[in-house]
């Protein structure tokens, strides 16, 4: 089993400053999260429990092998980053890097430039490395 989080949402009541220096950051801003979070809640449900909001969850233990994905300009920076660090102090294995000049969408958009080409790239190394058990 393996965990792979690219540019992950774990945490949907989270404050941590990526939130608000990138609200307006073009592919992801908080006017689309708040209308995607709209169409995938139902009417009053809670975004802090733990099925929607697993960064939420206290206890890690126990979670599968992780490799995780950040973007450098992406409001789901800082808690992609938190959920890694998290993991790793539960024990859980984890492998953690951020591409510091891509925003949030960059793997939709490896054509674009070659900093996303080589961001997929290595995700699509260290995926085959990790589920053949070499990472």
């Amino acid at each position: 089993m393996l965990q792979l989080l690219i540019y992950p949402g774990v945490d949907f009541v989270n404050d941590a400053p990526s939130m608000h220096d990138f609200a307006d950051a073009f592919p992801l801003t908080a006017e689309t999260v708040d209308f995607f979070m709209k169409q995938y809640l139902p009417l009053g449900a809670d975004p802090s429990q733990s099925r929607i909001s697993p960064g939420r969850v206290q206890d890690l233990r126990g979670l599968a092998p992780a490799l995780i994905y950040t973007a450098g300009f992406d409001m789901l920076l800082d808690q992609g980053s938190a959920y890694a660090e998290r993991m790793r102090d539960a024990g859980v294995k984890v492998r953690h890097h951020c591409f510091e000049t891509l925003p949030h969408g960059f793997v939709a958009f490896s054509a674009a430039g070659k900093a996303a080409e080589a961001a997929l790239r290595r995700i699509a190394v260290e995926t085959a490395a990790a589920l053949k058990g070499h990472a």
